[in-house]
């Protein structure tokens, strides 16, 4: 603990999270002395408030607060909050951000942050739409207020249970950001559970609610995708893959090889001509993820002032150009097979739109295993 700081803590709560977190968070809690703030502790969510007093040249530092939401113990990690969020700017000036503050997107994440609709944001693996998502948050009038991620692929059921129907749910809420990212791995389960949830609830309008789908060139959105886009009034931001943003391309690693010099004490001026054009003319399926992974290897491994043709041919030559919908499903292999071959199934349905004669038609499989192997997930 720091000299001449005390700090008194006053939660409802039985177990105890909290000995190290406020002593290594500190500047943090001075900021919001005064305020009210939602934090993560320990995978759970607590909403603090913090006073301060000085008391014989001691500061006191009193933390009132009470747990607005708790996960169970089995360490679930699809439902999480980003809440230490106090400068705006990180919107357009993080690592994936660089990408949104060039061209017209920056104008379009903008105007989605200004409207109360819902934004359904589709776009191609590694194109920004976790960045995007954020942006529009810090950018509304809810900056402020908690930022709830339900990354809809790691989400279990059990999870999914809890976060409907707990009395401290996020969507029970007010001026709360709520992010469903990865809509496309909907269970049919869940899939009807967020639907009655936005049909028979305010959650659209209590709070600023954000979707957002990786695509594959030439395939149709999801089914819940059509559901938003057909039923529910709404904002629709495509971010556009690099191979479209060619002229946009040419500031962003401007704008990255700032970044990785500071980062890396890198004194690297640009790119020959002929690397740059290599540069600009690769295909980039992975986008701007794949950029700037390569981007780094090429500055760590550049010995002179300028990348060269040789070190980008180098690493150029060794990435793979994976299918797109490998990237976009991206199923665990390191999960059990009863998972991997749940996966498979549920992925397949929303392909063939929950008809599961084209599914069984497609992996060879009877209606009847479809059934069981959906069933036995779900329960």
């Amino acid at each position: 603990m720091r000299k001449n700081k005390l700090f008194i803590v006053a939660l409802r709560e039985k177990k105890v999270y909290f000995d190290q977190y406020f002593v290594k968070r500190y500047d943090f809690l001075n900021r919001i002395i005064g305020k009210s703030r939602v934090v993560e502790i320990g995978g759970n969510l607590f909403r603090l408030t913090v006073s301060s007093e000085w008391v014989d040249n001691q500061q006191l530092m009193l933390i009132y607060g009470h747990s607005i939401y708790q996960k169970d113990g089995d360490g679930q990690t699809g439902i999480s909050v980003a809440v230490e969020l106090e400068n705006k700017e990180y919107s357009f000036r993080s690592s994936y951000g660089v990408t949104n503050s060039v061209g017209n997107t920056k104008e379009e994440i903008l105007m989605c942050s200004k409207t109360d609709l819902p934004v359904l944001i589709l776009g191609e693996s590694g194109t920004g739409k976790d960045a995007a998502a954020r942006s529009i948050h810090l950018k509304s009038k809810n900056h402020d207020r908690p930022y709830v991620i339900i990354d809809c692929q790691l989400t279990s059921e059990k999870e999914w249970m809890r976060f409907f129907h707990k009395d401290s749910s996020p969507l029970l809420h007010v001026n709360t950001t709520l992010y469903f990212k990865n809509i496309h791995c909907l269970t049919i389960n869940s899939m009807k559970l967020l639907k009655d949830q936005i049909e028979n609830s305010n959650m659209l309008k209590r709070n600023k609610v954000i979707f957002s789908e990786v695509t594959v060139p030439n395939e149709t959105v999801s089914l819940f995708a059509k559901y938003i886009l057909e039923q529910i009034p709404c904002v629709l931001l495509r971010p556009l893959p690099i191979r479209e943003r060619k002229d946009d391309l040419k500031s962003i690693l401007v704008l990255y090889i700032n970044e990785m010099n500071l980062e890396y004490g890198k004194h690297i001026v640009g790119f020959t001509d002929e690397a740059h054009e290599m540069f600009l003319n690769y295909p980039w399926p992975g986008n701007i993820t794949q950029v700037k992974r390569v981007l780094r290897e090429v500055m760590i491994s550049e010995e002179g002032v300028y990348i060269s043709r040789e070190n980008v041919q180098r690493y150029l030559k060794n990435e793979t150009l994976h299918q797109s919908g490998i990237q976009k499903y991206n199923i665990n292999l390191d999960q059990s097979l009863e998972d991997i071959i749940y996966d498979v199934v549920r992925i397949t349905m929303n392909q063939e739109n929950m008809n599961q004669s084209k599914v069984a038609e497609r992996l060879g499989i009877g209606r009847s295993t479809i059934w069981r192997i959906l069933k036995k997930k779900e329960k």
